[in-house]
C-alpha cells in the first residue's frame, strides 16, 4: 500500500518521486538501482535497510545527492551495525547485514527464513548474543564473514578470536561450519565438539543433538563408521525427551543416508525418509524437506523405480535452484542428482544438470563440494570423449577432496584408471586403481579390463567372476555385466557370455536407459558374432550404434563399429567393413585410445 519511504525518521521527508524509478532511493536494492530484474529478494534488501535504520538511527546508505547514494548502494558496504551501536546483539547484526548483501543470492532466500532467523535470535541466551569483545574486532569480522558465506575469512577470524576470548557455542558452531567448507576438517570437528559440550552444559539438548548429527555426517564421509554411530546414539539420547523437536527429523534423515550409502537397506531408508519428511512438513523446514525428498528418490532409484525416484530428486533440485535452501543442502542436492544420473547412466540428464552444478561449485572452490562437482563433471566429459579434460577434472577432484572425503578421491582415481587403460598407459592405470582401492573404491570392472588389455585373460576372468559373484543390487550388477561379457568371450566361454548378455538385456529393459540398452545390444551382437551368426550380430550392433549416437558416446560407438567391421568381413562385405573400420579408427586416433587403435589397424591390415 505504501512504499518504504514512509518508514523514515520523523525529521525527514523522502517520499517516492513520481515519474522516476519506482521506490525511494535509500531503500532500493542494488539490482533495482541498476535497473535489473527484481524479485522478492529486493523486498528483503529494503526491509534490511529499514531494520538497519531502526537499530542504528542512520541510513545504511546516505549521501548528499541521488547519484552518490546510488553509487554507495551498488558499490559500498554499510558501516558495521556494531560500530554504530556496540550494544546490539551480534546475531541481530549478522541478520541485518545478510539482508543487505549486494548479491541477491547471498541474502535470505525468503521472508520465512528471515522470520525463522529472528525467532531463533529470541531464543538465544544473553551470553550467546553479546559475547565480550576482548578479542578486538576479530569476532565481529568472523561473524560478518560468516554471514557473507566468506568461509575462508570467517575461519581465519574465528581462529584469531578463539585465541583471545572464550567463544560462545554459537560462535564455535559457526567456526566449525567455516572450517568444514574450507576443508579444515580437524579444526572444524574440534570447534563442533566444543560447541556440543557448551550446549549440553547450557541445557540446550536440541542444539547439542544438532551438532552431534553433523559430526556423525562428517564421520560417515570420512569412513569412520563407529564414530558416526557414536554421535548418532548421542543425538538419540539428547532428543529422548524432545519428541516434537525438528532435530528428530534430521536424525531420521541421517539414518536414511546411512541406509542408502553404507548399508544398502533400502526399505529402512524409505521409512527413515518418511519420518524426516513428516518433521519437515510439521516444522516448515525447507532444508529437511529437500533432504528427505532426495533420500526417498535415491532409495526408489536403487529399488529399480527409476522414474518415480528421479522425479523426487528433481523436485528437490527445484528447491535448490529456487534459493530456498542453505548452501550445504544445495551442495548435497546437486551432488545427489548428478550421482544418481551416473548410477543409471543417464548422461544426457547429467549433462543438463552439470552446468548448473559447476556454476554453483565455483564460488565454493575451497570446499569439498568442489571435488565432488569435479568428479561428476569428469564422468560426463569421459563418456563424451573429452578424456584430457576429464582427467584434469579428476585431478582437481583429488586435490580438493583427498584426505577430507576419501570416497570422492577414490572415485576420481578410479576414473583416471579407466581413462589411462583406454589410452594404453597401463602402468599409470595400475597405480590409479591401486590408489582408488586404498580409499575404499573397489576397482571393478576397471582392473579386470586392464588385465584383459595387458593380455592376461585368466587374471581378467578371475577378477570379473569374483565381482559378479557378490551379492549386488541391480544397478551395481548392470555396470559389471558389459565387461563380464567381453572377458568371457576373450576366454572362449561363449555360453557364459550369452547368459550374461541375456541378463544385461533384461536389466536394461527394466531401466529403459539408452546407455544400458546400448551396452546390451553391443553385448548381444558380440555373442552372436562369436557364435557365427554375423547377420544377427549386425542387427544388434546397428541398434547399439543408434543408442551411442543418441547418448553422444563416441568411444563406445567406435568399439561397436569395430565389431561391425568384423561382422561385415566375415560375410565378405569388404567395402562396408572398411567403412566401419576406418570410421572407428578415426575416433580411436582422435581420442588417443592406443590399444583399440592397434587392434583396428591389425584388422585393417589383415583384411587388406
Amino acid at each position: 500500500i505504501v512504499d518504504f519511504g514512509l518508514a523514515k525518521l520523523s525529521s525527514e521527508t523522502a517520499l517516492t518521486r513520481e515519474g522516476t524509478t519506482v521506490g525511494t532511493i535509500a531503500y532500493m536494492s542494488p539490482e533495482q538501482a541498476k535497473g535489473h530484474n527484481v524479485d522478492h529478494r529486493t523486498d528483503i534488501w529494503s526491509l534490511g535497510a529499514v531494520l538497519y535504520e531502526m537499530v542504528t538511527g542512520r541510513r545504511a546508505f546516505s549521501a548528499d545527492h541521488d547519484s552518490a547514494q546510488l553509487y554507495l548502494i551498488i558499490n559500498e558496504d554499510p558501516a558495521p551495525v556494531q560500530t554504530l551501536r556496540p550494544d546490539v546483539p551480534d546475531a541481530l547484526a549478522v541478520i541485518i547485514h545478510r539482508m543487505l548483501e549486494k548479491d541477491a543470492g547471498a541474502r535470505f532466500a525468503s521472508m520465512d527464513e528471515v522470520v525463522a532467523a529472528l525467532d531463533k535470535l529470541r531464543s538465544i541466551t544473553p551470553a550467546d548474543a553479546t559475547a565480550p569483545m576482548r578479542s578486538g574486532d576479530a569476532l565481529v569480522r568472523a561473524r560478518e564473514a560468516l554471514a557473507r558465506y566468506d568461509w575462508s575469512r570467517a575461519f581465519t577470524a574465528y581462529c584469531e578470536a578463539d585465541a583471545e576470548v572464550d567463544l560462545s557455542a554459537q560462535d564455535l558452531e559457526g567456526m566449525g561450519l567455516a572450517g568444514q567448507w574450507t576443508r579444515h576438517t580437524e579444526g572444524a570437528n574440534e570447534a563442533w565438539e566444543r560447541a556440543h559440550a557448551k550446549y549440553v552444559c547450557a541445557d540446550r539438548p536440541a542444539d547439542a543433538a544438532r551438532i552431534a548429527i553433523e559430526l556423525s555426517h562428517v564421520a560417515l564421509g570420512s569412513g569412520q563408521r563407529s564414530v558416526c554411530n557414536g554421535w548418532l546414539k548421542r543425538a538419540e539420547n539428547l532428543l529422548a525427551n524432545l519428541p516434537d523437536a525438528v532435530e528428530n527429523g534430521y536424525l531420521a534423515r541421517a539414518k536414511a543416508q546411512i541406509a542408502i550409502e553404507a548399508d544398502i537397506e533400502l526399505d529402512a531408508a524409505m521409512e527413515f525418509a518418511a519420518t524426516a519428511m513428516a518433521f519437515a512438513e510439521r516444522h516448515g523446514d525447507s532444508d529437511l524437506r529437500a533432504l528427505a525428498l532426495q533420500d526417498r528418490g535415491r532409495a526408489l532409484v536403487l529399488k529399480n523405480q527409476v522414474t518415480e525416484g528421479m522425479e523426487l530428486i528433481e523436485e528437490a533440485m527445484s528447491l535448490a535452484m529456487s534459493g530456498e535452501l542453505s548452501s550445504m543442502v544445495v551442495g548435497s542436492t546437486y551432488c545427489n542428482m548428478i550421482s544418481m544420473c551416473d548410477r543409471i547412466a543417464d548422461y544426457r540428464r547429467a549433462g543438463e544438470w552439470s552446468d548448473s552444478a559447476v556454476r554453483w561449485c565455483e564460488p565454493h572452490s575451497e570446499s569439498g563440494f568442489h571435488g565432488i562437482c569435479s568428479v561428476h563433471r569428469a564422468v560426463v566429459m569421459r563418456v563424451r570423449g573429452d578424456w584430457k579434460d576429464a582427467q584434469g577434472e579428476a585431478e582437481r577432484a583429488i586435490e580438493n577432496s583427498d584426505g577430507y572425503l576419501p570416497a570422492v578421491a577414490g572415485e576420481a582415481f578410479y576414473l583416471m584408471g579407466e581413462i589411462r587403460t583406454r589410452r594404453g598407459e597401463f602402468g599409470d592405470a595400475e597405480t590409479s586403481f591401486q590408489e582408488a582401492h586404498q580409499r575404499g573404491r573397489q576397482p571393478d570392472p576397471g582392473l579386470a579390463l586392464l588385465r584383459l588389455a595387458q593380455g592376461n585373460v585368466e587374471a581378467s576372468r578371475a577378477l570379473i567372476d569374483r565381482a559378479l559373484s557378490a551379492d549386488l543390487i541391480a544397478l551395481d550388477r548392470i555396470k559389471l555385466l558389459p565387461a563380464g561379457v567381453e572377458i568371457a568371450l576373450a576366454a572362449g566361454r561363449i555360453d557364459t557370455a550369452r547368459t550374461r548378455a541375456d541378463e544385461l538385456q533384461s536389466l536394461a529393459d527394466g531401466y529403459a536407459s539408452i546407455v544400458f540398452l546400448g551396452h546390451a545390444a553391443h553385448a548381444a551382437g558380440a555373442v552372436k558374432l562369436a557364435q557365427g551368426n554375423a547377420e544377427e550380430a549386425l542387427t544388434a550392433l546397428t541398434g547399439a550404434c543408434s543408442h551411442w549416437k543418441a547418448a553422444d558416446m563416441p568411444y563406445d560407438d567406435a568399439r561397436t563399429r569395430a565389431l561391425k567391421a568384423d561382422a561385415y568381413w566375415s560375410t565378405g562385405d569388404n567395402d562396408l567393413a572398411n567403412l566401419e573400420a576406418r570410421t572407428a579408427r578415426a575416433v580411436f586416433a582422435r581420442l588417443g585410445a592406443r590399444a583399440d587403435l592397434d587392434r583396428i589397424d591389425a584388422s585393417i591390415e589383415r583384411h587388406s
